[in-house]
């Protein structure tokens, strides 16, 4: 089963790439799990963050990942939080 972790940052201030980069790089180290990462900001506001962790598994937890639920506990230091989960419904014609 594909699904999509997203979690949201709104900093306070602006952080910077080499940061979130950083965060992201520690984390995965200790749960190299996810299948892909991506890494959005918002193009009008610099202190806005989306990060996408992808995976695929044969289950989903509703409430995240362990390294979804760290990165989101490691980010509330900086700002206001989202963390959501979303599963991928395949569309039949």
């Amino acid at each position: 089963m594909k699904w999509l972790e997203i979690i949201e940052l709104r900093a306070a201030v602006n952080i910077g790439h080499d940061l979130i980069n950083r965060l992201i790089v520690d984390a995965l180290e200790e749960m190299p799990n996810v299948n892909q990462i991506v890494v959005y900001i918002n193009g009008r506001v610099e202190t806005d963050w989306s990060i996408h962790l992808k995976h695929e598994s044969v289950t989903v937890d509703a409430l995240g990942s362990k390294v979804g639920r760290q990165l989101k506990e490691i980010l509330r230091e900086f700002g206001l939080v989202n963390h959501t989960v979303w599963i991928n419904k395949e569309m039949s014609n």
